[in-house]
């Protein structure tokens, strides 16, 4: 379980940082780019607490 929340938290993040660069590039609309890195935003605030550990 651990492993799959991971990995949609890393896919997350990079579903935030890579519609800036297809915008930059002219691929993608600016409407479009902020439902993706709005909807990344928010499946990484909620997916990543759930795999971390906090120690202390």
């Amino acid at each position: 379980m651990r492993k799959a929340l991971q990995t949609v938290s890393w896919i997350s993040l990079a579903a935030v940082l890579l519609p800036s660069v297809l915008f930059m590039s002219g691929s993608m609309t600016l409407d479009k780019v902020k439902l993706v890195m709005m909807l990344a935003t928010i499946a990484w605030f909620i997916v990543t607490p759930l795999w971390m550990e906090r120690k202390g």
